[in-house]
């Protein structure tokens, strides 16, 4: 009998063991998921970042990409929604990094900016034959357009857009396709990203973008403010500076620009 309880105590403490050993690894990998370092960016924006499947791939998330790899942080670089969308989850937490984005007073609050690492021209397009002339934003009085929803064009500009002018956030796709339909007369939108995109749309013969820039923004890896690796940014940003200084930045911006030229065609 004694024999009998003693087997049964010892295969109980074998199961409790293994329970524990099983509950262990689980947690460990659970935990291991949770430390990932999550990114992500906008998905119609190439050369700099774009939704390719499940990723954001592009000048922006391979910067990111060398970065976090150096300073030795587990990450994964992924498509979360639309821009509006991604904006939404760094500030409620959702990801931890966005790996391209202007800087703005409302972002300001919920996001914190690494050194800037490129210039992007905005642009404004407008239906080929109907081009104006444009030096500043005082040329748009009057006149109607459209913008990507969630776009930041820094504090000055965004407050410009919102009460002198006439200005519409839709889709890039929408936003083309009303220039050519005659229901705007503009579309402000990146220099580079919107010559692609009228490209993969088919419309870069029926589009053409005024010579003079609407503004020159700087682009910046950010970080949530809730991102428990907030405190790496400064080590991201030694990484960053040195990329610059080494020309690495500069290198990899041409060769998604060169990328895109061999997918579509030279500019027109």
């Amino acid at each position: 009998m004694k024999q009998q309880i003693f087997s049964v105590l010892v295969l109980v403490i074998i199961f409790c063991l293994v329970g524990a050993v099983f509950t262990s690894i689980v947690c460990a990998q659970e935990n291991s998921i949770k430390k990932k370092l999550i990114a992500s960016g906008h998905p119609t924006y190439p050369p700099v970042m774009w939704r390719e499947n499940d990723k954001i791939i592009g000048a922006g998330a391979e910067i990111v990409n060398i970065i976090l790899t150096q300073i030795e942080i587990p990450f994964e670089i992924k498509y979360t929604g639309d821009w509006a969308r991604v904006q939404k989850n760094a500030k409620d937490g959702k990801i931890d990094v966005i790996v391209a984005a202007y800087k703005g007073d409302e972002r300001s609050t919920y996001m914190d900016y690494s050194i800037p690492y490129m210039k992007d021209p905005v642009m404004i397009f407008v239906k080929k034959g109907n081009s104006f002339p444009f030096k500043s934003w005082n040329d748009l009085v009057g006149r109607t357009g459209t913008t990507n929803i969630g776009e930041s064009y820094g504090q000055e500009m965004d407050e410009t857009i919102i009460t002198k002018l006439d200005v519409k956030r839709v889709p890039i796709k929408k936003g083309f396709q009303m220039l050519i339909d005659g229901k705007s007369d503009y579309m402000i939108i990146g220099q580079y990203s919107g010559v692609i995109e009228a490209k993969l749309i088919g419309l870069i013969d029926d589009v053409e973008y005024l010579p003079h820039p609407f503004t020159v923004q700087d682009f910046y890896v950010t970080f949530s403010k809730k991102s428990k690796y907030l405190d790496h940014l400064p080590a991201f940003n030694e990484k960053l500076k040195e990329l610059i200084d080494n020309g690495t930045i500069d290198k990899k911006i041409r060769e998604y620009q060169q990328y895109w030229d061999s997918k579509l065609g030279e500019d027109k």
